[in-house]
């Protein structure tokens, strides 16, 4: 029994070098809504293997076979392959991903896959922050169903996903008042949801910096950084976007500031907060500010 869970990539790991990994090609000889049969070149070994089940857990069998093996099953795959460059990642206690960097049409796209003992250890697994959006039960980022479409007539959470990604700076700014932690969200220029601040990073602007420029421009208030940014992911017809929020220790709340008569202001409690936002990555990030500045970092 396989257990294993699947996520997008938010950021590649800095030891990862394009190149350096196992390149693999698979392809497919039979695929049915729950199992596939295909073949795999990784680096100078060869495979056949029989997968059945979807989403955290599947049976697996794999046997190996030789080259002269693999090059007579491998005309019988067209139309349902796939290209990728695998690197292993160490991630502790004994686990680690590996990142598979798509080729061909599906160049640019990135998933990264973590195998389990069991469920109970998959199910206690808390991904770095640069994994992305978890992707196990959607069935679109199954590679045998990335192969037959082959980038094409896919779903619209794949087709966010290998959309060009799009990247953002801002800055969750959080306050003590009469002795409670709060954050100052704004209204977005339409006045039809509630946001953080935030803008398009600028070359030669520290991003911290930029974080701390919008935060005055938009909400009206100075502060100061503290931490590392917290990703938010989002789509926006089939674009993916990320923004990198920093946690920002609010110093002076301005009563006049640059965008007052464009946007609403809102000094709100951890459950205010809950609420007030759609997205739930978003109520995410104020739950690890909140944690962050609790223990003091």
């Amino acid at each position: 029994m396989e257990t294993e869970r699947t996520f997008l990539v938010s950021e590649l790991p800095r030891s990862i070098k394009t190149g350096k990994g196992t390149s693999i090609a698979q392809g497919y000889l039979s695929i049915e809504e729950a199992s596939e049969v295909r073949v795999r070149r990784a680096g100078k070994k060869f495979f056949l293997t029989a997968k059945q089940g979807a989403g955290l857990q599947r049976e697996e069998n794999e046997v190996s076979i030789t080259r002269s093996q693999f090059e007579m099953l491998w005309p019988l795959t067209a139309g349902r392959r796939v290209e990728k460059e695998r690197h292993l990642v160490r991630l502790g206690d004994d686990l680690r991903g590996e990142v598979d960097l798509f080729a061909g049409s599906l160049h640019g796209f990135a998933l990264v896959e973590v195998e389990f003992t069991d469920a109970d250890a998959a199910a206690a697994f808390q991904p770095p922050p640069w994994f992305g959006p978890e992707v196990t039960d959607d069935d679109a980022f199954a590679n045998r169903n990335l192969a037959r479409t082959n980038g094409r007539n896919v779903s619209n959470g794949l087709q966010a996903a290998l959309a060009p990604i799009a990247h953002s700076v801002g800055a969750i700014p959080v306050m003590n008042l009469n002795g409670e932690d709060r954050v100052v969200a704004v209204t977005t220029r339409s006045g039809s949801r509630w946001v953080f601040p935030k803008g398009n990073p600028e070359e030669g602007v520290p991003n911290e910096e930029m974080a701390v420029r919008e935060a005055l421009e938009e909400a009206g208030v100075n502060g100061e950084i503290f931490g590392e940014p917290i990703p938010v992911h989002y789509w926006k017809g089939y674009a993916h976007y990320i923004i990198s929020y920093y946690p920002m220790r609010v110093t002076a709340l301005l009563t006049d500031w640059e965008e007052r008569k464009e946007r609403d202001r809102r000094v709100c409690t951890r459950e205010e907060a809950r609420s007030l936002f759609r997205d739930r990555s978003i109520v995410d990030a104020v739950e690890r500010v909140f944690a962050r500045k609790k223990g003091g970092r």
